[in-house]
């Protein structure tokens, strides 16, 4: 899989949705049209590390009647025995971020079951929807089962969208963003990333990740979500 190209991949996603997921796809060079939801997902090239352990994959969706263009993820995959890294990437990418999208196209599909929605309002009061992708990790040592739990019920994106409904006025479009935290083993600092609209705003946000009981683990825990104005 090294020697696909961002074209090549995007063939493999048009394939996948098709034959796994019941989309009908349609491919146009680096881009794949979800044409009965409206969606588009562009790909751009994969960046491989020197030893080929692990991969940094841009993939972008979008609603085609937004005009603000595609929301933008850095998929990483990682080489295991159960799976190159590009295939790592891209099934942590269709079953954590895609389905968000989804799931305000389609609710009724398979893949939006794992998405958690929830009709609020922001602080001025105006309906908002929420839609919460399922939460994703990856465990580099130490990482149990109460960790677990609190990542799903209490993700970091979910204090994010809290905040955004809370503090003020949304803008009368979609907004979309995005939580990383992480612990390392031996550094003193949680990393701690926040991307919404693709800008990075992760100085506001620093705690937002302070109730993950990690104890003497150490791993990531990324989730997607969207703040949509209520119909």
């Amino acid at each position: 899989m090294e020697e696909l190209d961002a074209g090549g991949i995007a063939e493999v996603i048009a394939a996948m949705l098709r034959e796994s997921h019941d989309l009908r796809t349609e491919r146009t060079g680096t881009v794949v049209a979800l044409v009965d939801l409206d969606l588009e997902i562009a790909v751009e090239e994969p960046e491989h590390d020197s030893d080929g352990a692990y991969v940094r994959l841009p993939l972008g969706v979008r609603c085609t009647a937004w005009e603000e263009g595609y929301a933008w993820d850095q998929a990483v995959g990682v080489r295991s025995a159960e799976a190159h890294p590009l295939a790592d990437a891209l099934m942590s990418w269709v079953d954590n971020v895609l389905p968000v999208f989804i799931a305000i196209q389609q609710p009724d599909h398979p893949l939006a079951d794992a998405v958690f929605h929830q009709l609020g309002s922001d602080g001025d009061g105006r309906p908002t929807e929420l839609f919460a992708g399922p939460v994703g990790w990856r465990d580099f040592g130490g990482i149990d089962d109460g960790f677990v739990d609190v990542a799903r019920q209490r993700p970091p994106t979910l204090v994010v969208a809290e905040r955004l409904m809370r503090e003020g006025q949304l803008p009368n479009r979609p907004v979309w963003f995005y939580s990383l935290c992480g612990r390392t083993s031996g550094e003193p600092d949680d990393t701690v990333e926040v991307i919404l609209n693709n800008n990075d705003v992760s100085g506001h946000f620093v705690d937002v990740g302070e109730h993950l009981p990690w104890g003497t683990g150490h791993g990531t825990v990324k989730s997607w979500a969207l703040l949509v104005p209520a119909a």
